[in-house]
């Protein structure tokens, strides 16, 4: 363990156990509170591992087929709409998509039934 001197800075190498003080400056460190950031490493892994932990458990489609359901579906009229139309109607269709997502897991050999609940949802969005 590296003990650094908080006063003159210097990586304390030659430290006196016995007074417990700098063997450049000589300043003392018996006064002074050493916190482990070990500890703080832990929570934060901690912490933050459980909330990875919570995204892995989210449902997702494969980023192709998401990008793929959308495009479809903001583009399926064929028609020109404006820009605020195009936002609106992009906004129902990720809406609806993450409805599905909820309610049906991916699964390549089953697209009726993904058809069927996204036009379900499309409906409700």
């Amino acid at each position: 363990m590296e003990i650094v001197c908080p006063k003159c800075l210097s990586a304390a190498d030659n430290v006196d156990k016995e007074t417990l003080k700098c063997s450049k400056c000589h300043s003392e460190f018996h006064k002074i509170k050493f916190r482990s950031t070990l500890l703080k490493v832990a929570v934060v892994m901690a912490v933050g591992g459980g909330m990875g932990f919570h995204k892995a458990k989210e449902a997702r489609y494969p980023v192709n087929i998401e990008y793929a359901i959308i495009d479809s579906c903001v583009t399926s009229s064929g028609n020109d709409i404006t820009y605020r139309l195009l936002d609106k109607k992009r906004e129902k269709c990720i809406c609806a998509l993450e409805r599905t997502m909820k309610n049906i897991e991916f699964d390549e050999s089953d697209d009726a039934a993904l058809k069927r609940e996204f036009s379900k949802n499309i409906k409700s969005c």
